[in-house]
């Protein structure tokens, strides 16, 4: 159950950085204090800072059941992983063979720190 969790929590922190990219892109201003009613009607970057709000807590009570060497690198890794290629196909952002020879060696390492001794 508490990988089960882990691994929601990698898709809601993941789907938090996609939210406040689309949201960012919407933003119009100039950096001042005048971007802030902008940022707070955009319902893209809202919806993104609460899913990194459920995040934050899904990841402190998998903290609580796991321990940091084993979490933050899937956490983190998985992400890169995710981001990276959700990103090149939702946004249609580009991506090089240089990364994706990246993504492949940071899928490598988390197989590496995970497995079973």
């Amino acid at each position: 159950m508490i990988y089960l969790l882990l691994i929601l929590e990698v898709c809601v922190a993941v789907t938090a950085q996609l939210l406040l990219r689309v949201g960012s892109r919407r933003l119009t201003g100039d950096f001042s204090l005048s971007l802030i009613p902008e940022m707070i009607r955009n319902w893209y970057l809202l919806a993104g800072m609460a899913l990194f709000g459920v995040s934050f807590f899904l990841y402190v009570f998998i903290l609580s059941r796991l321990q940091l060497h084993l979490v933050y690198p899937f956490a983190v890794g998985a992400g890169l992983v995710l981001i990276t290629t959700l990103s090149y196909f939702f946004l249609n952002e580009a991506i090089t063979s240089r990364q994706i020879a990246g993504i492949g060696a940071i899928a490598a390492g988390i197989f590496l720190v995970l497995m079973p001794k």
